[in-house]
């Protein structure tokens, strides 16, 4: 005796399943009707596209978010805080370098404008290559982390951040190492309806 005997599901009854259309799970059940599927996957679609477009205006509002260390001459109304962690070092490390990807047009533009420093068309003698390494990583670091910080800010749906604040921890066996941590207070500006 089969297997398949044993638990009703012969070939002739798979036969008579694909001649009527239908296909069968080990269970007997009958695969869901192919314009289901076909909905489905039209509206997963549909869901990333609209998600890709969300996360590029956010990201766009992010970059006109002014952030700064002190407080702003204009009323606001507080959103809450913001905070970002990022290092080169271990698990983070390869956080730090796809972000360092996402935002090389931009670090490259820094680096030409003079904006951040370019290491490797400067010499620093005999420590140059771990100096260099730990600078550079810790200079795009910076970049990244205010940029994200910005981010998270912009889906608050913040117009600014204020009293940012940084913690670098340095790994003081090497100096190639950090830990850096960013945060700030998301604010909306108060409409001029707001302040009567």
């Amino acid at each position: 005796m089969a297997l398949s005997d044993l638990f009703g599901h012969g070939k002739d009854r798979r036969k008579k399943r694909r001649k009527h259309g239908r296909s069968t799970h080990g269970n007997g059940d009958s695969h869901p009707d192919m314009q289901v599927l076909q909905k489905e996957a039209e509206e997963a679609v549909a869901e990333q596209i609209e998600r890709a477009k969300k996360y590029r205006d956010t990201k766009e509002k992010a970059r006109h978010i002014p952030i700064t260390t002190g407080d702003l001459h204009q009323p606001y109304e507080i959103l809450g805080p913001v905070y970002y962690q990022i290092s080169n070092k271990g698990f983070f490390s390869n956080a730090l370098d796809a972000l360092k990807d996402r935002y090389q047009i931009e670090i490259d533009q820094r680096k030409k404008a003079g904006i951040m420093s370019d290491t490797e068309s400067r010499f620093m003698g005999p420590l140059s290559k771990e100096l260099s390494v730990g600078q550079e990583d810790f200079e795009s670091a910076f970049f990244i982390a205010t940029e994200e910080l910005k981010f998270r800010a912009a889906l608050l749906g913040a117009d600014a951040i204020v009293a940012m604040r940084q913690d670098i921890d340095i790994d003081t066996t090497g100096f190639s190492y950090f830990y850096l941590q960013m945060y700030g207070t998301a604010v909306k500006y108060k409409q001029a309806e707001d302040l009567s």
